[in-house]
């Protein structure tokens, strides 16, 4: 408003002598200002129902993902339930060979990642690199730990909890130890997984023929 006021301030002697063609003129500009601020807005608004539509679409593929894993573990039950005493224990003896395979390999990198972190520290020629080789290779250790847990969470532990709980089921003397169900969900680290194997070994074991 101030603005307009000094613009007729300045300009008054041009408006009064052609108020028809100002008046057209700032009724132009205001229809332009309009228009402009609607385009802004409009652009806003598609932008804002174009994240919303993707995020509605990332749910819907993120529910039909669960849905088949948990058509798949239904199917995995059953499929367990039926199995007989000497099936499931050959089952969940070959798992416990491929969890320990898979500590094993995860052991290997883990010393490879340390050697070379020794190395580097050696290798550094002042406090801060040595300071900068720390950090790198804690953050690497870290990142692993992660990733490794993640992929028992992928690999191993549903399937574990299951053979568990069937073998459990037909044990004639049911564990004692009730502790043992959260350690199969979170094992936190590879003795942690190491604890899962031998006791899913131990029980099939236990399992009569």
């Amino acid at each position: 408003m101030d603005k307009l006021i000094a613009f007729l301030e300045k300009n008054w002697e041009v408006v009064r002598e052609a108020p028809l063609a100002f008046a057209v003129f700032f009724v132009l500009a205001c229809a332009l200002a309009y228009w402009f601020a609607s385009l802004v807005a409009i652009s806003r608004h598609s932008g804002v129902i174009e994240t919303l539509q993707q995020r509605l679409l990332l749910k819907d593929e993120q529910m039909a993902i669960y849905k088949s894993r948990l058509d798949i573990r239904l199917a995995e039950t059953a499929s367990i339930a039926q199995t007989a005493n000497k099936a499931l224990r050959q089952k969940a003896l070959t798992l416990v060979g491929e969890l320990r395979a898979f500590l094993q390999q995860s052991m290997e990198e883990s010393q490879g990642i340390s050697m070379a972190q020794m190395r580097a520290v050696a290798d550094a020629k002042t406090e801060e690199e040595k300071n900068q080789v720390w950090h790198k290779y804690t953050d690497e250790s870290l990142r692993r730990s992660f990733s490794m847990n993640a992929e028992y969470d992928r690999r191993f532990k549903a399937e574990t909890i299951l053979l568990r709980d069937e073998i459990v089921s037909r044990l004639p003397t049911k564990p004692q130890n009730t502790q043992t169900t959260f350690r199969y969900e979170h094992p936190t680290n590879p003795i942690g997984m190491e604890m899962v194997a031998t006791d899913l070994e131990l029980l099939a074991k236990r399992l009569p023929d």
